[in-house]
């Protein structure tokens, strides 16, 4: 029987009136609808944004109202009825469903169940946020607390804790202090006081940088005494001696200018330094010394042919894009010249390696002779000339330049603006169509290595236990939240088709169809990292984070409401105590989880904002010693 209380109402993108563009329709609302907003604890939908809107409602004028503010429709402006009856057993109340087309102009936002039951969740949901946000806070409490020692009068923070035993984490009886595995806790305090209003954490953070900086900074390179061949003992105050080392460290320069302006400005200087063996072609090596070096900001750089041949240098991206970073970082925040300009020299380098006709591009700029990849390949890539270290797209590259690194560039695009920062910009949307258009197969939602012609390779093409390309590093690479965040973070500053369709297909691969997160999921996004570089929890994170990408993009309620539903089962997997775990709820727990930031990212996307708080970078997270190990030896 038909329930005459309801009425089908459709708002279709042909009858908008009243504004000339979306800006406007927003603008000429926002008083009102941030009034209803508040009412009801909610981030209202975008109108304008959704072609194609439908949903069931009691067909009164009051409600209809209600539903202009709601989704923005300009005042004058009635959503045009459809008197098409629906039975309300057809259509029980019920969570809405968003389903986001293949077709990106197309959105459909379809609500089932009377307005009444949407006060009803946006209530629960602003219930939850506020017990994110209470977690994060105590977390933050609970590492101040317990990862500085009391027998030492400092503010340098552990690594992370023990999670079995409580104690700090040690490394052959040193107990750690490496503030390059600790910058996602550094983002969390920032956050913290942009989310709760409270300058304590921010003040607790700038001490604890101040006083970290002075102990850490090399007193002869001005180099940092952290990163993954470096540490720094907490109670005994000295180093841990390796040599310098960035790989995907992103650190937080924001925070850290904030706190020691000239030692920041020093330290950038001599990062570069430390790693350019060739100012004339930027060839350089992942591995620093901590030794005096000569300034040559004002050397010529000359670019010059590509791929280098040269046995010693390895000039990876994963160092490349640090190195990239803290340039037009110090641009960002001191106004250095120098220092964008050789970054986006630098970034001119992995552009100059781009195959002519397919766009991809490999990891590095030069390669060694004879060719440690050739050497792991069989016929008839084992004799090919033009597969080596810089034409080979592993799994491994796919991870790190069109993941880490492209995520990286992004934000440092987005920190710069377009004028300064659009070279960033253009090479990952170059990078991500390549690698979706020669790499991904939609039907098992995984990208294939292959040489930069786009000749797939699998694990059948290679030696085990041979050179430089063993076949664990051509298994394909399945849907998982770190490419699945890259596409998505794309999509949100290009509004390029292939960057949604390729992310609402990784959604799909990881069991998310049409972007739902189902309540009972489990497991992990994405397989842990094999070297154990980086937290295990990271992939999972990522997906968070590249949900509310989608969010910002599209103003999909349903995102929202599903990367609520993702942080929960986050909370609930990684939660030990107050303590999130970075890895497993059991053993060593570092303080380099984004999972904190994560979680206050969405608090803020809820209020309708997430500009004001840290970026979000997909780091590694390790120290390695055994170049510490290695020079112990030959001294004793």
């Amino acid at each position: 029987m038909v329930n005459s209380a309801e009425t089908r109402l459709r708002l279709d993108h042909s009858d908008r009136k009243g504004c000339s563009s979306q800006q406007q329709a927003r603008s000429c609302t926002r008083p009102e609808r941030r009034q209803l907003e508040d009412s009801r604890g909610s981030r209202a939908p975008s109108w304008t944004d959704s072609p194609k809107v439908g949903f069931t409602v009691p067909f009164d004028e009051k409600e209809r109202e209600k539903l202009r503010l709601y989704y923005r429709i300009p005042p004058g402006t009635d959503p045009p009825a459809v008197a098409t009856r629906v039975r309300s057993d057809q259509h029980p109340p019920s969570r809405p469903v968003v389903t986001l087309l293949r077709s990106p102009q197309f959105l459909r936002f379809p609500i089932r169940g009377e307005v009444s039951i949407l006060s009803r969740r946006f209530s629960s949901r602003r219930k939850a946020l506020a017990d994110f946000c209470d977690a994060v806070t105590g977390y933050a409490d609970l590492v101040l607390d317990r990862c500085r020692p009391t027998d030492a009068p400092t503010l340098l923070l552990a690594d992370g804790l023990d999670l079995d035993t409580g104690k700090p984490l040690e490394w052959s009886g040193h107990t750690t202090t490496n503030l390059a595995c600790q910058q996602n806790f550094l983002r969390t305090l920032d956050a913290l006081s942009v989310v709760t209003g409270d300058d304590a954490y921010r003040s607790t953070a700038d001490a604890w940088i101040t006083e970290s900086i002075a102990r850490i900074q090399d007193p002869v390179s001005g180099l940092f005494y952290w990163g993954g061949h470096t540490s720094y003992d907490l109670l005994a105050d000295k180093p841990i001696l390796g040599n310098h080392e960035m790989k995907c460290v992103y650190p937080y320069y924001e925070a850290l200018y904030r706190a020691a302006p000239e030692a920041v400005d020093r330290f950038i200087e001599a990062n570069w330094h430390a790693h350019i063996w060739d100012w004339q072609t930027l060839l350089f090596n992942r591995h620093g010394e901590y030794e005096p070096w000569e300034q040559k900001w004002d050397a010529d750089f000359q670019g010059g042919v590509v791929p280098i041949v040269e046995n010693r240098a390895l000039s990876f991206v994963n160092t490349g894009s640090d190195l990239i970073l803290c340039g037009a970082m110090l641009h960002k925040l001191s106004g250095s010249e120098s220092t964008l300009r050789w970054a986006m020299n630098l970034l001119s380098r992995y552009e100059d390696i781009r195959h002519a006709d397919t766009g991809l591009a490999g990891y590095q700029f030069n390669h060694r002779d004879p060719c440690r990849v050739r050497a792991s390949l069989k016929p008839p890539y084992d004799v090919r000339d033009d597969v080596n270290e810089v034409t080979v797209v592993t799994n491994n590259v796919i991870k790190v330049r069109y993941s880490r690194a492209a995520v990286t560039f992004l934000n440092t695009y987005e920190a710069l603006g377009p004028e300064a920062g659009q070279p960033l910009l253009d090479l990952v949307t170059r990078d991500l169509i390549a690698l979706a258009t020669n790499c991904y197969d939609p039907q098992t939602h995984a990208f294939y290595p292959s040489v930069n012609d786009g000749t797939r390779l699998s694990p059948d093409d290679a030696n085990d236990g041979v050179g430089y390309c063993p076949p664990n590093k051509l298994t394909p690479l399945p849907a998982g939240g770190l490419l699945f965040l890259s596409y998505a973070r794309a999509y949100r500053l290009t509004g390029k088709d292939t960057f949604v369709e390729t992310a609402l297909s990784l959604a799909e691969g990881m069991g998310w169809p049409d972007l739902i997160v189902p309540k009972d999921y489990e497991g992990n996004i994405t397989e842990p990292d094999p070297h154990g570089w980086v937290n295990r929890g990271q992939n999972d994170v990522c997906a968070l984070f590249g949900l509310l990408d989608l969010f910002d993009a599209t103003e999909e309620s349903q995102v929202l409401e599903s990367a609520q539903t993702l942080a929960g089962q986050l909370i609930e997997r990684y939660s030990v105590d107050g303590w999130f775990a970075s890895h497993a709820r059991s053993g060593p727990a570092n303080i380099d989880t984004a999972l904190p930031l994560g979680l206050l990212h969405l608090a803020a996307a809820e209020e309708g904002d997430r500009s004001q708080l840290p970026a979000f970078f997909a780091n590694n997270t390790y120290f390695d010693p055994k170049i510490v190990i290695r020079k112990r030896a030959q001294a004793s």
